[in-house]
């Protein structure tokens, strides 16, 4: 099976899933060394599974209402302002609707609030953990339409008015092709610590990235898992990229409608 971060750590520690051997998978070793021994898919000196895709967040905005202005900070849609187009962002922005999305709050407070001491998003105590709620209880009053689902997210910039948001590259470049006005951005912060999507003064090494473990259910698919690394052509993160993201949230779609396929280049997200 595969499973986000989030989902695939509840499997091993529930016991769900079974060790796998990456001794039988040949083209192991050519994995980014940071994503081997990640600890969403390797637990006790033990591989429950393989690294199956990454990605980030990026600043989804809509460029009529933006203009020359773009976003530099994700306080546009953590905190209520006057947008360029002289209107408040208030119903008009958009935040993810899962747990995950705490992380975002939190890499947000590592530079607005220094003095919580955040060092890493998915490792609050409890004095963090309050701090990052209370930025989604604030986010909450400003936000028009909370997101889960790709698909939904691009109708709601076509036809809703949603004019900024965390989004994925997938949206974006489904928008782009239908010449739709947006753009995105990976905001150096001011007060935003690039939630989830890195940030110039946090350093590259807070680029939020998705990867994904592929939570192989026994060992004796070890020979599937083994084909979908020695076929990848996918480069995994850049060097300048360290995997942030324990993991993502769950996400079901029925099988009518897929995933979409995802390509080497920056797809992803994150949420509470």
């Amino acid at each position: 099976v595969t499973a986000s971060g989030d989902a695939s750590t509840r499997l091993i520690r529930g016991k769900k899933v079974q060790p796998i051997n990456v001794s039988l998978i040949p083209s192991y070793k050519n994995i980014d060394p940071r994503l081997q021994k990640a600890p969403w898919h390797y637990e006790g000196n033990t591989h429950y599974g393989v690294p199956y895709q990454w990605g980030w967040n990026v600043l989804m905005y809509n460029t009529k209402v933006f203009g020359d202005k773009k976003p530099t900070s994700w306080s546009v849609v953590f905190e209520e302002q006057t947008l360029p187009d002289g209107k408040s962002n208030k119903g008009r922005v958009q935040a993810f609707d899962g747990p995950i999305y705490i992380a975002d709050a939190a890499l947000y407070l590592m530079k607005k609030n220094p003095a919580l001491g955040i060092k890493d998003p998915y490792e609050l105590n409890e004095a963090q953990y309050k701090a990052a709620l209370e930025v989604l209880r604030a986010q909450r009053k400003i936000v028009g339409k909370y997101w889960h689902d790709a698909f939904v997210q691009i109708d709601d910039f076509t036809n809703e008015g949603v004019v900024a948001s965390s989004s994925w590259q997938f949206q974006a470049n489904i928008l782009a092709s239908k010449k739709a006005p947006v753009a995105t951005v990976v905001p150096a912060p001011a007060p935003a610590a690039g939630a989830l999507a890195g940030s110039s003064e946090l350093g590259p090494e807070h680029a939020a990235s998705s990867a994904t473990a592929v939570t192989v259910m026994a060992t004796d698919r070890r020979v599937m898992a083994g084909r979908w690394v020695a076929g990848s052509d996918s480069p995994g993160p850049p060097d300048a990229a360290r995997p942030v993201g324990q993991g993502r949230r769950p996400r079901r779609r029925p099988a009518s409608r897929p995933w979409p396929p995802r390509g080497p280049g920056p797809v992803r997200r994150t949420h509470p």
